[in-house]
């Protein structure tokens, strides 16, 4: 029971150092551009590449497709530079 109650004091305590700075978690072009690309390059080396057996290919290319799914998902709600969709972009001017 100790053991359940330090589990939650330690989980509670990070969760709250994080709750305090969303910025870790906004969703901007360079970080969804990355993500994509990786994916991208992922599902082309499953096909392409003799790295997976081809009887795990289809999970393979199943997790992939999941975390860009999420990826695009999470984008979808963000504005290029992080913001959320509700607010309206400006872009800055170059």
């Amino acid at each position: 029971m100790l053991r359940e109650i330090r589990l939650y004091w330690a989980v509670k305590v990070q969760y709250k150092a994080l709750s305090r700075d969303w910025s870790l978690f906004q969703m901007n072009l360079t970080i969804n551009s990355f993500i994509q690309l990786l994916g991208t390059v992922g599902q082309t080396l499953n096909v392409v590449g003799g790295f997976v057996p081809a009887d795990k290919k289809m999970y393979v290319a199943a997790g992939l497709a999941l975390i860009q799914g999420i990826a695009a998902a999470l984008a979808q709600f963000h504005n290029p530079d992080g913001t959320p969709a509700a607010l309206a972009y400006a872009p800055s001017p170059k």
